[in-house]
């Protein structure tokens, strides 16, 4: 029966072996590997150390689940590499590989819960999965949610209500991201997003920033810690397509689902949705406040970082300021438009010219050009977003870890450079070009 799954049957047969021996070493494996599969995480972990200290390999398996489910990552990719060593050791190469996924994904999450973002979430409420959309209201501005026909995926509507993003199953059942365009009162056919396809399956929930270019959405894909996680693309003008999707960190990502995120930028808020510690029907929604830069908690205190990242209190998040007026906006529905008017970004034209809106510029050329520089701004965010987690993988790895990574860092770092250096130029072309158009047409 054990070896059939049934763990919950045959648990109680294993702790009378145990009680009987408990210095048996396989008994101690079985009956922790029954308690881990029911779910006593806790009570499990003494059986399963005693097994692996008398060289059970299995056990290092089971503990690098158990550690994991415990968000003690550290503690996973020793267990994991522990029991992957043992495999290559006896040349079962192929159950080895399906290890080596668990031990990059405790390594993930390891790197994530370090780098843990020290956000304000004002706001947590409990709903039913099914109308979870009810219960986020975005301004106007920021655009519009609804349901798919079978309430399995959404459509995001943009603000000016001219495309339209969402995911479509195919015949089996894979999910993938879509939009459409509207052409006079007509909605186009619907266009694949093009997105890199070799890392990312299960596409679901997509919220595209009021740039149009930023497109957050949740996936299954391979790199993910547990179930959906969030992550985050932007569109780049050059090659018509979407850059590699970066996943977000922790708190907004978990080994549960973290299925959608939204952020009404107009109103400051943020909305990011999840599954974790809840019965299956039941989501939480979690209302914050955007950074304007990533800000990590910064703490080296592991008991400190696993509260953060798992939100065990979303008091522990705050600053002495007030939330109300947040709260009441947040809690508003069909949020009105407001008579002020955030600024898309700042560029200092001359001494005495600074633009703060894109149709401030009033020279095509000059337009074609920052255009192109914002483009570029953001391949140099992920590039160096990329570079900065391989050169933190580096820095702890062994030295045939560091001698593998070494050609691609030096790569990335030579590419990170050449844009920067094609960002700058593309600025000042704007620049220029805008100076001498308004020079002459005075």
């Amino acid at each position: 029966m054990y070896l059939e799954g049934k763990y919950a049957e045959t648990k109680d047969f294993f702790e009378k072996q145990v009680q009987a021996a408990p210095r048996n070493a396989s008994f101690n494996q079985w009956y922790g590997n029954c308690l881990l599969e029911t779910g006593e995480l806790a009570k499990a972990e003494k059986y399963l150390r005693f097994a692996s200290s008398k060289e059970i390999p299995e056990a290092y398996y089971s503990l690098g689940r158990l550690f994991y489910k415990q968000n003690r990552f550290e503690e996973s990719v020793d267990s994991f590499g522990t029991y992957y060593d043992f495999l290559m050791s006896k040349h079962e190469e192929e159950k080895a590989m399906e290890i080596r996924k668990h031990w990059y994904q405790a390594r993930n999450a390891a790197r994530m819960l370090a780098n843990c973002e020290d956000i304000q979430i004002i706001d947590s409420l409990i709903v039913d999965k099914k109308t979870f959309l009810d219960h986020i209201f975005l301004s106007e501005e920021s655009g519009q949610f609804s349901y798919s026909g079978d309430k399995e995926t959404v459509v995001y509507e943009n603000q000016l209500q001219d495309k339209r993003y969402f995911s479509k199953a195919d015949k089996d059942g894979n999910l993938s991201l879509f939009y459409q365009n509207k052409l006079q009162n007509n909605w186009s056919e619907d266009l694949a997003l093009k997105l890199p396809t070799d890392s990312l399956d299960q596409n679901n929930y997509p919220f595209v920033l009021s740039d149009g270019l930023t497109l957050y959405f949740a996936s299954q894909g391979h790199g993910s810690i547990g179930g959906y996680d969030l992550f985050v693309t932007a569109y780049n003008l050059n090659s018509d397509s979407y850059l590699s999707p970066k996943q977000l960190g922790m708190p907004f990502n978990s080994i549960y689902n973290d299925y959608f995120l939204a952020i009404d930028e107009y109103n400051g808020l943020g909305y990011f949705v999840s599954d974790r510690f809840l019965p299956e029907d039941k989501l939480v929604i979690y209302t914050f406040i955007p950074n304007e830069e990533i800000t990590l908690v910064g703490s080296e205190d592991m008991n400190v970082l696993l509260a953060r990242s798992e939100v065990r209190s979303i008091k522990d998040t705050w600053k002495k300021d007030s939330y109300a007026s947040l709260l009441e906006q947040r809690n508003t529905n069909n949020t009105k438009k407001t008579n002020l008017q955030k600024h898309e970004f700042i560029f200092v034209i001359n001494d005495n010219i600074v633009y703060r809106f894109f149709d401030e510029f009033e020279n095509e050329t000059a337009k074609g050009f920052y255009t192109q520089s914002q483009s570029l701004r953001k391949d140099i965010s992920f590039l160096h977003d990329d570079l900065e987690n391989e050169r933190l993988l580096y820095s702890k790895g062994n030295t045939s870890t560091k001698n593998a990574m070494q050609a691609s860092i030096i790569s990335k770092e030579n590419k990170l450079e050449g844009l920067q250096d094609n960002f700058k130029k593309m600025e000042i072309k704007a620049r220029n070009a805008e100076i001498k158009y308004l020079r002459q047409n005075k």
